[in-house]
């Protein structure tokens, strides 16, 4: 292993207590600064577009981050997801989250601020200096294999991309993706998730050695939508034939060509007969982008 990753999250006491962390900003930057020493690639992440946080608050806590970064930072923009307190509160009118407009400029001065710090984009919410960007973290965006190690962890594999060997997908009917490389049924896709208990994990691993909760085959059809989603997260995009080779599929079917070339000529979207990829204007509305292509 030779990168950490910690979860600072924001570096003042009230924002901590606001988001539910138990450390305070001094236990968080001792933690970077040690992660800093000890390992040769290290990131921290930040969460911003807080309730009442102005553009100058944001725009000088980034500042003191980047003193303390190295390489690469995760700067996310706080959304409100149903099934969670935020949510709950969000629907009792008791979170002031801010306004779209105001969330796009955070976005536009993190991208700008970065980038004047050689650490640009490479993926929505994660910006790294030339060849620090995170290997794990772009093999989920590019659709490759992970494994989930410990208690509650998810992992992705392929069983059935040809020339890897295992068991096609049972698709008698044809209604999915045909696969990539000569065409039949299609190589299947696993999702695996662990015990969350870490005492009924620990108990599992010494009789069994492996603690699935679950093991579920995700459907063709639904992979393609998954990798597309993934995908555009991207800087780069997505590059038809790389992803072919990556997953087994092909991903243009899944995209709905009306729409793409709508939000082409909206400017929200470039793409060719081999790549299409989110604009930097598109980047502030990627979630209905990608609903749209996907629809």
């Amino acid at each position: 292993m030779n990168r950490a990753s910690l979860g600072v999250q924001a570096m003042n006491a009230s924002d901590l207590k606001f988001l539910g962390r138990q450390h305070n900003t001094q236990e968080a930057m001792e933690a970077v600064a040690l992660a800093r020493d000890i390992f040769p690639r290290m990131s921290f992440d930040l969460i911003y577009a807080r309730p009442d946080q102005s553009l100058a608050a944001w725009e000088a806590e980034l500042t003191q981050a980047l003193r303390y970064a190295k390489g690469h930072l995760s700067l996310y923009q706080l959304t409100i997801e149903e099934n969670t307190a935020f949510h709950a509160s969000f629907t009792k009118g008791e979170l002031p989250v801010l306004d779209d407009d105001s969330a796009a400029d955070m976005y536009a001065l993190t991208a700008s601020i970065m980038q004047a710090h050689g650490m640009p984009s490479y993926e929505i919410s994660n910006y790294a200096a030339p060849g620090q960007e995170s290997l794990h973290n772009l093999a989920y965006w590019k659709g490759d294999d992970y494994i989930g190690i410990g208690p509650g962890a998810h992992g992705r594999y392929v069983d059935g991309a040809r020339g890897r060997g295992g068991v096609l997908y049972d698709d008698p009917a044809g209604e999915f993706a045909q696969s990539a490389n000569g065409g039949g049924a299609p190589p299947c896709t696993y999702s695996t998730e662990n015990i969350k208990s870490p005492e009924r994990w620990l108990e599992k691993m010494e009789i069994e050695g492996r603690a699935l909760q679950a093991e579920t085959p995700i459907k063709p059809a639904e992979r393609l939508q998954e990798l597309v989603m993934m995908g555009l997260r991207l800087c780069t995009g997505l590059d038809y034939a790389d992803w072919q080779h990556r997953t087994g599929l092909d991903l243009r079917p899944a995209i709905n060509n009306d729409a793409l070339q709508q939000l082409i000529s909206q400017g929200l979207v470039a793409a060719d007969a081999h790549h299409i990829r989110v604009t930097a204007q598109g980047a502030l509305v990627l979630n209905s982008i990608t609903a749209k292509l996907l629809a």
